[in-house]
C-alpha cells in the first residue's frame, strides 16, 4: 500500500479545500496525520479545520496570531497573514445566502447527499434581490461573473455531463454560518423594503 507523506497532505490543503470524495486515500492520510499537519501549519499562524461529517478540510488564519517579541529591543512583530480575508460584495453575499439556504432545505428533506442547483434557478432567484440595481442585460452579466467566481472559490462545481448544473460544495456551511445568514436576511429585507417604497 502507498504511504503518503506529510507533504502529500499539506500541499493540497495549502492550495484550497480538500474533499473526502475527491480522494479517499488523501483524506485518510489527513486524518492519520492530523496532529502533524496542525503542528506544521501552527508555525504559519494557520489552523486546520476538518469536518469529518461533511467530508472536507481547509486551512484558515488563526484569530489570535502569536506576536514575536525581541528580547533586546522589546519590539514586537505580529505574524503576517498568509491567507487574506476578502469581504464579499453584495451580489456574492446574496448568491452565498441562496446556496446556503438550498443546503439547509436539502438537509431538512434528507435523502440526497449532493445538493444540486441549476444555473437558471440561481439566476432567477438572485434576480429578485438585485433587479432594482441593474438593467436586465447588465444584471445577467453581473450574475454570470459572480457565479464564475463561486466556481473558482470552490463553492460550486459544475457537473461533468451538465455544465449548467452545479453541485453546491458543503464547505459553504463553514463559511456561511447561521448568524451570517440571519444578518444578511435582515439586510436583504431592508433592501427590498427600500426598493419597493
Amino acid at each position: 500500500m502507498i504511504q503518503l507523506s506529510l507533504g502529500h497532505v499539506l500541499i493540497p490543503l495549502l492550495k484550497g479545500v480538500l474533499y473526502q470524495k475527491d480522494s479517499e486515500m488523501l483524506w485518510q492520510a489527513l486524518l492519520n496525520m492530523r496532529h502533524g499537519v496542525q503542528e506544521y501549519v501552527d508555525v504559519l499562524g494557520l489552523e486546520c479545520v476538518v469536518d469529518e461529517t461533511e467530508g472536507y478540510a481547509f486551512l484558515r488564519q488563526k484569530q489570535c496570531v502569536e506576536i514575536e517579541c525581541d528580547e533586546d529591543t522589546g519590539e514586537c512583530l505580529p505574524l503576517p497573514k498568509l491567507i487574506p480575508s476578502r469581504p464579499l460584495g453584495f451580489t456574492m453575499s446574496v448568491l452565498c445566502l441562496l446556496l446556503r439556504k438550498r443546503l439547509i432545505e436539502q438537509d431538512a428533506e434528507g435523502g440526497e447527499v449532493r445538493t444540486i442547483v441549476k444555473h437558471e434557478q440561481l439566476i432567477d432567484t438572485a434576480t429578485v434581490y438585485l433587479k432594482a440595481k441593474y438593467n436586465e442585460a447588465k444584471l445577467i452579466d453581473h450574475l454570470e461573473t459572480n457565479i464564475s467566481r463561486l466556481i473558482d472559490l470552490g463553492l460550486l462545481r459544475p457537473l461533468k455531463n451538465a455544465p449548467q448544473v452545479y453541485d453546491i460544495c458543503r464547505i459553504i456551511k463553514a463559511l456561511v454560518d447561521a448568524d451570517w445568514v440571519q444578518n444578511l436576511n435582515m439586510r436583504l429585507q431592508e433592501y427590498q423594503d427600500a426598493t419597493i417604497s
